[in-house]
């Protein structure tokens, strides 16, 4: 049982008739679409960040000539199954063809091919 001020702490509220995480209301799971899960920011300098269960993390860095580092992790330990690719290629607002064409190391024509295909709901 998760107590009060837990990580992850989870309350039903019998009045509202809403479950909450965090404090927070969720959202019908099919009312859930990609512009619930697509945060986007820009860093003006190094920082940790939070980031919400569920959601893929990219990071892209426009100084070409000053190395980047990433640290990447599970948000959760039981994080569900998401699509990697269909997150990434399907995203809407989508991620930029030239960075995914970095990213991947493949051309700019592939990475337009990707993003035209028809991509899957991540959350159904």
């Amino acid at each position: 049982m998760l107590q009060f001020g837990s990580p992850t702490f989870i309350l039903l509220d019998c009045y509202m008739n809403v479950v909450r995480v965090n404090g927070f209301a969720c959202k019908d799971p099919m009312a859930v679409n990609t512009d619930d899960f697509f945060k986007a920011a820009m860093l003006d300098k190094p920082r940790n960040t939070m980031l919400s269960k569920g959601l893929i993390h990219f990071q892209f860095n426009p100084i070409y000539d000053k190395p980047a580092v990433a640290i990447a992790a599970l948000s959760s330990q039981n994080p569900g199954a998401i699509t990697i690719a269909n997150a990434v290629f399907g995203s809407k607002p989508p991620i930029s063809d030239d960075v995914l064409a970095k990213a991947f190391q493949v051309e700019k024509g592939t990475t337009d091919w990707l993003q035209a295909q028809f991509w899957e709901n991540n959350h159904n």
